[in-house]
């Protein structure tokens, strides 16, 4: 594996985790793995098996594509919203489009 795909998946691994509010070793142990097992992946000591990755996406409540897909900081948060935004008309969804765009604008 490059390095280039080993810091990614670091990385990635530690933006999520971030995402989710909650320690490494909580995330750990709801995944039935020792406290230092994502500590050790997030410090790239090792890489996670397939199984280990489903078990980290799935206490995460994220697929593997939303691991994957690095323009979604916010997988599982994204993947609530959107429970919500599907239930919208277009109006007012171009509504809601026009209120995430001053947001962004605003902060820069």
């Amino acid at each position: 594996m490059e390095k280039s795909d080993r810091e990614f998946i670091k990385n990635r691994f530690s933006t999520i985790i971030d995402a989710q509010h909650k320690s490494e070793s909580k995330l750990s142990r709801e995944m039935g793995q020792s406290p230092q097992y994502l500590n050790q992946i997030v410090n790239g000591y090792k890489l996670p098996s397939l199984d280990g990755l489903y078990s980290f996406c799935s206490v995460c409540n994220i697929t593997l594509k939303e691991f994957f897909d690095d323009e979604q900081q916010y997988p599982s948060q994204y993947k609530n919203l959107m429970k919500y935004l599907n239930k919208l008309s277009s109006e007012e969804l171009e509504e809601i489009t026009t209120i995430v765009k001053r947001i962004v604008i605003n902060k820069k």
